[in-house]
């Protein structure tokens, strides 16, 4: 018997949210650090799909200037900035852009697409 398609079968990766931040130490120098984000909507982590970018929104993103590499799905809702970390299988994202892509699939699921720089 065939099974029915489920978006969230896709989702088969976890990802950490961080959040930017600037702590002043002893000596009045900045440290920045990524600490978990776990305010509304996010516990730190979510399920989702990483996927190189590709195709018209590489294109859409490059005639702005903008570096985007690959694009994170999830149909969990986020409290992710712009700036926040992301990171999938110890390899780590920066958040450029989201956007809410309603009715991706038959199953009419909300989808989230983050879109994501590569950081080395």
């Amino acid at each position: 018997m065939p099974r029915n398609f489920n978006f969230t079968d896709m989702l088969n990766k976890v990802a950490t949210v961080s959040a930017y931040t600037v702590a002043i130490d002893s000596m009045m120098g900045e440290t920045e650090t990524f600490a978990t984000k776990t305010g509304t909507g996010t516990s730190g982590t979510f399920p989702c799909s990483l996927q190189p970018i590709g195709g018209g929104k590489q294109q859409y993103f490059g005639r702005m200037n903008i570096v985007v590499s690959h694009v994170c799905y999830t149909n969990e809702v986020l409290d992710i900035d712009n700036g926040d970390r992301i990171t999938v299988s110890g390899v780590n994202y920066n958040v450029v852009y989201q956007e809410i892509q309603g009715g991706r699939d038959n199953l009419n699921e909300t989808v989230f697409a983050i879109y994501l720089e590569l950081k080395l």
